[in-house]
């Protein structure tokens, strides 16, 4: 019911601000590296492209509150190269549709942002090598929902062209029913992603 009522709030949320007579929109692009805290692979070694759309309110000329509905790959990747000696490799791939919302704040050219994130998990797999064993599983225990704090910088780069640079953390537990692997046992998965993003406004109401 909580994870129902937040996606309800959050629909409500973009048409409140297209209820109001001012506001911008446009789309956006990125890039996105990966980890997942928890897993033992350390570094973010995946990487992949963001897009999406926003809608923005300002509430006065420096403060505006945003919406945004994107497409985010997330995941793991273990850095290993395999070699006769070393065989383990292992690979998780999340696709989400991420809907964050943020308060960003202008300073002069640039701006800043904080915010939070519900993001629907529509598909997952993982495959990896582990003692020369190939795995490979559709089922990875991720949770369907996963509730994620942001924070980023930005410049403005002229009346249509922003950038942000942001960091994202899970909130709770990703993956309350993981299922590893191999014969490794972890508990408590965090998606730790880093992005870089392209904003373009296409229209000023």
């Amino acid at each position: 019911m909580k994870k129902v009522v937040t996606i309800i709030l959050l629909f409500g949320l973009v048409a409140q601000l297209n209820s109001q007579s001012h506001f911008e929109g446009g789309i956006s692009i990125g890039a996105v590296s990966t980890q997942v805290d928890g897993d033992s692979y350390s570094g973010y070694n995946k990487s992949g492209i963001k897009a999406g759309f926003w809608v923005a309110k300002p509430l006065n000329p420096k403060v505006y509150l945003s919406f945004e509905m994107n497409y985010f790959p997330k995941g793991s990747k273990s850095s290993i190269v395999l070699t006769p000696e070393d065989t383990d490799f292992y690979l998780l791939v999340l696709h989400y549709i991420e809907m964050p919302v943020s308060m960003l704040y202008n300073y002069d050219k640039y701006f800043f942002e904080v915010g939070v994130a519900v993001n629907y998990l529509f598909s997952d797999k993982q495959e990896g090598i582990y003692l020369q064993n190939q795995h490979y599983s559709n089922k990875t225990g991720f949770n369907m929902f996963d509730y994620t704090s942001f924070a980023g910088i930005g410049k403005i780069l002229n009346e249509r062209w922003r950038i942000s640079a942001r960091i994202c953390y899970s909130m709770w537990d990703a993956a309350k029913e993981y299922v590893p692997p191999s014969e490794r046992l972890y508990k408590r998965q965090y998606n730790n992603t880093l992005s870089v993003s392209l904003f373009w406004r296409l229209t000023f109401l």
